[in-house]
């Protein structure tokens, strides 16, 4: 009998849950809003989605979960990611979604995972080195050596949402000052181009705008990249 595996990627806007055989293929994907104060809510959101699986049949063998970091991959929880607030900070989200499903659960950085995957299965699976950024509600970055995640000494090897680019440059968030993802992520593009007087929903909009000439989307972009 055919085991499959559950993939759960938890953002800062949306959580997608997705079910994937042996052969590493998708099955079924599933997308739900993350309430970004309540893990409960999500987790037992996700935790409904598996379940609807196994109704199905379906013999789950494993969920993996991806999240914004920082994390605690040690003890499996959240620390103080910028991009889930309130109750999230410090939850031990591994061990919850295995107590509310029955499945093993393991948690790991969103980019990492990521990253994983195409050295696996996707463009790099052909080199030693892969490195991956994501770029979203929040902005990460893994790095694969040999098939493997490196982490680091500490589990924080690829934390670059901090990383200074900028002196004293853009505030966003808790986010250090002029840090990487205050500058390039998704959401701080919209912020900084609404704080311009632009009027756009989201960062592909502000890229739009550059592209169609406006000055000072232009100059947003140009920062970002």
């Amino acid at each position: 009998m055919m085991k499959y595996a559950v993939g759960v990627d938890i953002g800062g806007t949306n959580s997608r849950v997705a079910l994937v055989d042996e052969n590493m293929n998708v099955i079924e994907r599933v997308q739900f809003p993350t309430n970004i104060e309540e893990p409960d809510e999500t987790l037992g959101q996700l935790a409904a989605v598996v379940k609807g699986f196994e109704a199905d049949g379906k013999e789950v063998a494993g969920i993996g979960v991806s999240c914004p970091g920082p994390l605690d991959l040690m003890n499996g929880m959240v620390m103080e990611t910028p991009n889930l607030n309130g109750k999230w900070h410090h939850f031990p989200v591994a061990k919850r979604i295995a107590e509310l499903t029955g499945i093993p659960s393991y948690l790991e950085n969103d980019a990492n995972l990521a990253a994983l995957a195409e050295a696996v299965v996707g463009e790099g699976k052909d080199y030693r080195f892969v490195q991956f950024l994501t770029v979203s509600t929040g902005l990460g970055s893994g790095q694969i050596i040999d098939k493997e995640i490196y982490i680091g000494a500490h589990g924080f090897g690829h934390e670059v949402a901090n990383a200074c680019m900028w002196n004293n440059g853009p505030q966003h968030g808790n986010l250090y000052p002029g840090g990487i993802e205050a500058i390039s992520s998704g959401t701080a593009i919209t912020t900084r181009a609404r704080n311009a007087g632009l009027d756009v929903k989201h960062a592909g909009e502000v890229n739009d705008l550059a592209v169609a000439g406006n000055e000072t989307a232009k100059a947003i972009m140009d920062d970002a990249k």
